[in-house]
């Protein structure tokens, strides 16, 4: 992804290269900026423009390039632009995932709603150039309890109960838990029992 340069002009134009390691997702700071200290919205080598005017070609030029790179990416048509093209959840296995001829085949990934800043947190990293809007991190297990009637409680587990890509119970899960739903411990049938006994 190529960050629009007006925006990052906003960062870079007023510290330089200690911007590098400052410039992410932050939404309140820009908010400030474009209230506060039109300013910024000048370069620092750029001619003398009133703030306020230098700010809206600012905003217009950041909409025109978040635009275009939508249309490169996801085509002209803007019924196509779905959050769950980019924003993509994926297990990878703590083992296989390490191993090139093993790693597609254990490969798991769902499309999944949320973002950084909802209750369904699904953390992305715009700086990563290649996948600025990966779901990279966010509730793997998710537990509903109510104190008062603990047997009650409701749970899931992504991607499944097994780490064992053989097992039928190593991706099981994996869509339950995008839609939200649960399982209730100990108030269903079990579907296998796993009996583990000493050698002898």
């Amino acid at each position: 992804m190529n960050l629009p340069l007006d925006f990052l002009a906003l960062f870079f134009g007023q510290f330089g290269d200690a911007a590098n390691d400052y410039w992410d997702l932050r939404p309140q700071v820009i908010e400030t900026v474009l209230t506060g200290h039109a300013e910024w919205c000048v370069e620092r080598k750029a001619p003398p423009a009133e703030g306020p005017a230098r700010c809206d070609v600012m905003l217009a030029s950041t909409l025109d390039d978040a635009l275009a790179e939508l249309r490169r990416t996801y085509g002209p048509e803007m019924a196509q632009w779905q959050w769950g093209r980019a924003h993509v959840a994926e297990f990878a296995h703590p083992v296989f995932s390490r191993i090139p001829v093993l790693r597609d085949w254990a490969r798991l990934a769902i499309p999944t709603d949320g973002g950084f800043d909802t209750v369904n947190r699904g953390a992305t990293h715009v700086r990563d150039a290649g996948s600025p809007y990966a779901h990279r991190h966010g509730a793997g297990l998710r537990i509903v309890t109510d104190l008062a009637s603990p047997a009650d409680s409701l749970m899931i587990a992504a991607p499944g109960q097994s780490g064992n890509p053989l097992s039928p119970h190593f991706s099981d899960l994996m869509q339950r838990w995008r839609e939200f739903r649960y399982l209730a411990p100990g108030r269903a049938a079990a579907v296998a029992t796993l009996t583990l006994e000493p050698a002898r």
